[in-house]
């Protein structure tokens, strides 16, 4: 990861967090109005321009199920530095970062992706298997 790139991931990062910072007692169960409202807010007042936190929202949304979001938000909390949050970051999170960090106009998704109707909001797993199954 360059960089830009690693300040672009730290400030999302920064910005999940808030998942468990700002809900209270209640953990969100899926991506709602409230959970937006908190990542947006605490990604640009960590700096980031609002396209840019916008766009890792709705990439995340759209390609990163909200289990994995979640989990994160707790690996995250329990980390020691931002150097081990990056390692342990997912990669549909990278991806969405990477992609909003290059052109915050994308929504996150990569244009490859979006082309074959890349919604993978339902499973972070493939279904394909080699042929010959397996067993």
């Amino acid at each position: 990861m360059t960089g830009d790139s690693r300040i672009a991931a730290a400030l999302v990062l920064i910005a999940l967090l808030v998942l468990s910072a700002c809900t209270g007692s209640k953990q969100p169960t899926s991506y709602d109005d409230k959970v937006e409202a908190n990542f947006v807010g605490a990604c640009t007042e960590q700096g980031s321009g609002e396209d840019f936190c916008q766009c890792s929202y709705e990439g995340m949304q759209e390609t990163v199920p909200f289990d994995v979001f979640a989990e994160f938000d707790e690996v995250q909390a329990e980390a020691e530095d931002s150097e081990q949050i990056a390692d342990e970051m997912p990669p549909e999170i990278r991806n969405v970062i990477n992609n909003c960090s290059a052109d915050p106009s994308s929504g996150g998704v990569d244009p490859d992706q979006a082309e074959d109707g890349g919604d993978t909001t339902g499973s972070s797993e493939t279904t394909e298997t080699s042929e010959g199954g397996g067993g």
